[in-house]
């Protein structure tokens, strides 16, 4: 007796894989085996491990260059293949989910940010100022202030870094380059291996301080 929430439907649709390693974000593409509205099965051609996130779209197109949102999939079940790879089960992963009910809640329905944070996942590349190596990550979150993303590398709180949006014209901060942005938050996600990493744009931040202090300023004189 299937006890899930959702039925699943046998459904064979080209899906784009994207998963996190410690040197490059890996893809590939490969054909749904079974979908439904809470998550999907597919196989890939590398081991898998339970917990691990996954990034998937479907149905994926690829005459498409940007533009096809991205699900975050976390990885319940999997079960190597004779040849190779894994067949594996993902469960969709909400921002709540992610961060537990209570962040979610101080987050959303009482933000004490100045500037709201988009959930929006995408292709980014970060790198320490001091190393030429960037680590490709996928993001979490926007801000006009930060970047919230996931990571196998581990990033110290306070590390100067520069931030790459994909070069793409998706990018929520309205241009292409490099913005130099601070490590602001560095936690353990949930996945084996994963860091939850957020970093603060360094021109916002210090714009924001000189308004602050102007405004002092003035108050008291």
């Amino acid at each position: 007796m299937d006890r899930r929430k959702h039925g699943r439907v046998q459904m064979r649709l080209p899906v784009r894989i994207r998963w996190l390693s410690p040197f490059r974000l890996q893809e590939e593409v490969q054909q749904t085996e079974d979908v439904s509205r809470g998550g999907l099965k597919v196989s890939i051609s590398v081991s898998a491990v339970a917990g691990t996130h996954l990034w998937v779209t479907y149905p994926y197109d690829s005459s498409l260059p940007e533009g096809q949102p991205e699900m975050l999939v976390r990885i319940v079940r999997c079960q190597p293949r004779a040849g190779g790879g894994a067949t594996l089960a993902g469960k969709y992963e909400t921002l709540v989910s992610l961060t537990g009910a209570a962040e979610y809640g101080r987050t959303f329905l009482a933000e004490r940010r100045a500037s709201r944070r988009r959930p929006v996942a995408m292709r980014a590349r970060v790198r320490p100022e001091h190393l030429p190596w960037f680590d490709e990550v996928m993001t979490v979150d926007f801000s006009d202030e930060g970047l919230r993303f996931l990571s196998c590398r581990e990033y110290e709180l306070g590390t100067p870094g520069v931030v790459v949006c994909g070069g793409t014209s998706a990018c929520p901060w309205g241009a292409r380059g490099e913005f130099p942005a601070i490590v602001a938050r560095a936690v353990e996600a949930q996945g084996p291996s994963e860091r939850d990493i957020s970093v603060s744009r360094l021109a916002v931040r210090t714009e924001r301080v000189t308004r602050n202090i102007v405004a002092s300023v003035r108050r008291v004189s």
